[in-house]
């Protein structure tokens, strides 16, 4: 059996701008932990094209669906929680790698 980290984190002021967005980005970043473990990393972009992060999860396993569900599932749950509605990002965004194709 696998065990499998997920911490999420978020500040309030930042996570009510989430309201306001129907377009929800969500970014992996590696290399930032002493261990490598993945950051997830989601927000979206205000009028003037400037992203703003709204929470991040760290995960104990490289990124995968089960992952992104999860993470939408805490973003849902937590909107839930704040706003008595769920999240009403209608888009996601999410970059893809193409591990057959060389960088």
């Amino acid at each position: 059996m696998i065990l499998i980290i997920y911490l999420f984190f978020h500040n309030k002021t930042t996570f009510q701008q989430i309201r306001l967005t129907t377009f929800l980005q969500i970014d992996a970043i590696y290399k930032l932990t002493w261990n490598n473990l993945p950051l997830l990393v989601f927000g979206s972009i205000d009028a003037n094209r400037h992203f703003k992060a709204f929470g991040m999860a760290l995960i104990s396993q490289d990124e995968d669906s089960e992952c992104y569900t999860h993470l939408l599932n805490s973003i849902n749950a937590l909107a839930l929680q704040e706003f008595n509605k769920p999240c009403g990002s209608n888009h996601i965004m999410a970059e893809v790698h193409y591990p057959w194709k060389k960088r």
